[in-house]
């Protein structure tokens, strides 16, 4: 067994709970979350822009 060094911590897998996701597989209900959040931001901003256009008068 490896001692555990700062460069390699000993990983404990003890209480991983292995049912809901299985290893190395995208969560692709938290990806869509957040491409949905990363469009809501844009149209936000689009919406800030245009507002600060509109006041620059």
């Amino acid at each position: 067994k490896l001692k555990p060094t700062n460069d390699r911590p000993e990983i404990d897998l003890s209480n991983t709970d292995t049912k809901s996701k299985s290893n190395g597989a995208p969560d692709f209900e938290l990806i869509s979350i957040l491409d949905k959040t990363k469009d809501t931001m844009k149209s936000n901003i689009e919406k800030i822009k245009a507002e600060a256009d509109t006041q620059k008068d």
